[in-house]
């Protein structure tokens, strides 16, 4: 079943269909599974560029629904070590990344119920942002 918020296949041509059922689908499903394979990785620089991308937001929005997106910023606040070293190389989120983190959290929970009807308007909502 293709994931929500694509067009209904009935407005689509017949090719469009087979690519919207297919690669959309399977798109959905990695948009969905990327920041738990990075958490469990030890990729944190992966964690925190890809939870703090406007473009992620609304992709993962527009794949799957910002509710799911709130489990990853959770998980990744819940698993990440605080660092205070400056060393890039030390395991989990420096302390500025973690505030970063939660800030796209916070954002993303604030308009979780716009970003699921209205996923194109994660670029718009941010800019609105003081």
């Amino acid at each position: 079943q293709p994931p929500p918020n694509f067009p209904d296949e009935e407005e689509l041509p017949v090719f469009d269909r087979w690519v919207m059922s297919e690669t959309l689908y399977q798109y959905a499903h990695a948009c969905s599974d990327l920041v738990y394979h990075m958490i469990n990785g030890g990729d944190w620089k992966g964690v925190e560029d890809t939870l703090t991308s406007l473009k992620f937001v609304e992709d993962k929005c527009r794949a799957v629904d910002p509710y799911h997106l709130q489990t990853d910023y959770s998980a990744a606040l819940d698993s990440a070590l605080v660092t205070i070293s400056e060393d890039d190389s030390a395991p989990g989120l420096g302390y500025l990344q973690r505030v970063r983190v939660k800030d796209f959290s916070a954002f993303v929970k604030t308009f979780a119920a716009v970003f699921h009807s209205h996923p194109e308007l994660v670029i718009q909502q941010a800019a609105n942002m003081p």
